[in-house]
């Protein structure tokens, strides 16, 4: 049995919605970037991991990394090495080196341009998938970049659109790394707001993916220290998040299913700008106007139970209930409207599960949970991530002996408690060679993205208590998704 989400295309949800049917023109919008990107959408797993791989790099981008790194060494040795050596780090080598290559790193990362300024952002967010050493060192140093000139996104628009949208506001209402979001007017006078994604930087994101995994593959191959948190790892999983996030098609499509989603799971509290039908190409998108403050700044505003509700939803039920859920939901993509509302302005990137996989997630949620190991091990194995020579009864054991994972640890220890948790739960599952689908160790982080969230609408929120109206409907999930032999019949 499945539910409609998992048999229909978003064009036949897109027919059966009130919210899309609100805007004329967007039905056949939906259907339309739903054919066009039907390839590159089915294939941006399999592109992700051969670009994370090996291969001929691009020579200008690797001499500039190469030179941002050695620029980078050598203000490590003006500025840090000798107040490390006055201070005697030197001492303890192993982790002196370790902390002295996340400088570096992150230093390197600060020269390399806005593509490597959302690869630091990922990692920031990324704690347990990335080497924890370096997610401290870009926390404790934030890698910020200035917006696009006024008349850089003014030429994108009209490149994009002609004369269909006319005023661009000069300042940005939000922007990131990757694509910057203007106030604007059409032809025909309604206001909108259009996203640009910033030159150059999609042929970067695909050469900073070879070059990265060129020089970070053989040395988890060579040295075993890094076979056990397997970096290449995160190549992928930031390469195939990239990938989405570059072509803004999928802006305007993900938006649409992420409102659809939300219509279809009867949230309160929340809107979401609608994609101007026809005015979508790779380097631009154009969506409803929604008034309001930007979340960085007026988040406390907000009603924090609804909004709450409204993250966990999209970010892990939507997976487990639907199918389709975001895997950015970055402050930059967030509003608080003028009527009190959360508002979502865009979608970079969306994870998609079929059944199996939504089976796996929910069987290793509750397994987590109730303490069951074997099963924990059972959901990587539904989701084909266990390889045929692994130990089980190895890996079994050394999750059970993980105290982090004990269930009385991880529900009564606090936010932090579960947080790590999962955290080493990861780290166990890499020891033993497990490699989860991408777009589970997607679904995975945003425990972690949803924390930092959290931490800028209240520091009040906990953790657990966000999850806990989920983890209740979890048997009713289970329930619907692995039905009786008399529920089938």
């Amino acid at each position: 049995m499945t539910t409609a989400a998992d048999s229909s295309t978003l064009a036949e949800r897109a027919l059966r919605s009130t919210w899309v049917s609100a805007l004329a023109g967007l039905d056949t919008s939906i259907a339309e970037l739903e054919h066009d990107l039907a390839v590159e959408r089915a294939s941006l797993v399999s592109h992700a991991l051969r670009l994370a791989r090996p291969g001929p790099v691009p020579p200008l981008r690797t001499a500039r990394h190469v030179g941002a790194l050695n620029l980078a060494r050598l203000r490590w040795v003006v500025r840090t090495l000798p107040n490390d050596l006055s201070e005697q780090k030197w001492n303890e080598p192993g982790e002196w080196l370790k902390n002295s290559a996340a400088e570096w790193m992150r230093d390197q990362l600060a020269m390399l341009g806005p593509s490597a300024v959302e690869i630091a952002r990922i990692i920031a967010q990324s704690e347990g998938m990335a080497p924890g050493v370096i997610v401290e060192e870009i926390r404790r140093r934030p890698i910020t970049i200035d917006p696009m000139p006024a008349l850089t996104v003014r030429d994108i628009v009209r490149r994009s659109f002609g004369d269909q949208v006319g005023r661009v506001d000069p300042l940005p209402l939000t922007y990131t790394a990757i694509t910057q979001l203007h106030g604007a007017e059409l032809a025909d006078g309604r206001r909108v707001m259009v996203r640009v994604r910033r030159p150059g930087v999609e042929r970067d994101l695909h050469a900073d993916a070879r070059v990265s995994a060129t020089m970070v593959y053989p040395l988890e191959q060579l040295i075993p220290a890094l076979r056990e948190p397997h970096p290449i790892g995160f190549v992928e999983m930031a390469t195939r998040q990239l990938l989405e996030e570059s072509d803004l098609r999928n802006e305007a499509l993900n938006t649409a299913e992420l409102g659809m989603t939300i219509e279809e799971l009867g949230l309160s509290g929340v809107e979401v700008a609608r994609p101007i039908p026809g005015l979508a190409t790779r380097r631009a998108a154009v969506f409803e106007r929604l008034d309001g403050r930007p979340f960085s700044e007026a988040a406390h505003t907000l009603d924090v139970d609804k909004t709450v509700a409204a993250l966990v939803a999209v970010t892990i039920e939507a997976g487990l209930e639907r199918g389709g859920f975001h895997i950015d939901m970055a402050p930059e993509h967030l509003m608080v409207l003028d009527n009190g509302n959360l508002g979502i302005v865009g979608c970079g990137a969306m994870g998609h599960f079929d059944l199996e996989t939504r089976r796996a997630a929910l069987l290793y949620l509750t397994s987590v949970l109730s303490g069951d190991f074997a099963n924990q091990v059972e959901s990587m194995r539904l989701a084909g991530a266990v390889p045929d020579d692994t130990d089980i009864a190895a890996l079994v054991a050394d999750l059970a002996a993980t105290e982090a994972l004990q269930p009385a640890a991880m529900m009564m220890g606090g936010e932090e408690s579960m947080v790590g948790g999962l955290r080493e739960a990861m780290t166990v599952l890499l020891r033993h060679k497990i490699r989860p689908p991408l777009e589970e160790v997607l679904f995975v982080r945003n425990v972690f993205m949803l924390r930092n969230l959290f931490a800028t609408l209240s520091p009040d929120i906990s953790m657990m208590m966000a999850l806990m109206p989920l983890l209740q409907k979890l048997p009713e999930l289970n329930a619907r998704l692995n039905p009786s032999p008399a529920g089938e019949s």
